[in-house]
């Protein structure tokens, strides 16, 4: 599956995985050098990738505030 984005285990350093699914957040090696990029990656696939660590921080708290929302609408909707 990681090859489908040129990668292999070795040259990918996890920063961040998630608890409730198979999602990973890494950071490329090359010649023991950690790149910028994050990559998303579920189930060895490429979800979306950052130009830096603050750049995908960002997304997630975005992320994160959007599925509060989500489910307090849904809360809502269902009488709690």
């Amino acid at each position: 599956m990681l090859d489908r984005i040129g990668r292999s285990p070795e040259g990918l350093l996890p920063i961040a995985a998630s608890l409730e699914q198979a999602d990973l957040f890494v950071m490329p090696v090359d010649d023991g050098v950690v790149g910028r990029r994050v990559l998303w990656l579920a189930e060895g696939e490429l979800i979306d990738a950052f130009d830096s660590i603050g750049q995908c921080f960002a997304s997630m708290i975005d992320y994160t505030k959007r599925r509060s929302r989500k489910m307090r609408e849904e809360a809502g909707e269902g009488g709690l």
